[in-house]
């Protein structure tokens, strides 16, 4: 529907990921509220028009549709810091972008007369992959909870996520201590 590649792209490229990479998901924050308010039609169209805007802004990230209204981008052998930069680009063409609705149900973008204006903006979720720790899935995790942070404090942001790996578990079994039964009746 966007012309960005899609799942089966995105498996390829994961596959001989490495360990030095940068996640980055950009979801367009109005896309949910337009299609209640527009119809499902309205939403597509707005994302097929916003789509060229992030390839174009993602400079050496690999851009990805895996679902919904979110866009996935790989940065291969890039830290953070290093994204930024084309992040910020992503966020700003977004909200740059002049759509107009024209009509119930058509979306084009240029000067609209007399049109809806169809604001648009983006927040953008982004985890780097830090060490062999760091699986596929806890930076996909945290890129997500960054993303869902930026929405949730206005959107329109770019968030750094985290990656919270879980403490190895104990290979000794733990010992425990006698406990008196008094101790339980509190």
């Amino acid at each position: 529907m966007t012309g960005v590649p899609g799942r089966l792209a995105y498996q390829e490229a994961v596959a001989n990921l490495g360990t030095k990479y940068v996640l980055a998901v950009v979801g367009i924050d109005q896309l949910k509220q337009y299609a209640n308010q527009h119809g499902k039609a309205v939403s597509e169209q707005l994302l097929r028009l916003l789509a060229p805007k992030v390839v174009g802004a993602a400079g050496s990230g690999k851009v990805y549709r895996l679902a919904g209204e979110e866009f996935t981008i790989l940065f291969l052998r890039k830290t953070a810091t290093e994204t930024l930069a084309s992040l910020e680009a992503i966020r700003k063409a977004v909200e740059q972008a002049s759509m107009y609705l024209h009509g119930r149900d058509r979306v084009w973008e240029g000067t609209g007369t007399g049109d809806n204006a169809l604001l648009a903006t983006a927040s953008v979720g982004l985890a780097e992959a830090g060490d062999n720790r760091s699986s596929l899935g806890l930076v996909t995790k945290a890129a997500y909870r960054a993303l869902y942070e930026a929405k949730g404090d206005v959107g329109n942001l770019v968030r750094r996520g985290t990656i919270v790996t879980e403490a190895p578990k104990s290979s000794q079994a733990e010992t425990g201590r006698i406990v008196a039964y008094s101790e339980f009746e509190h």
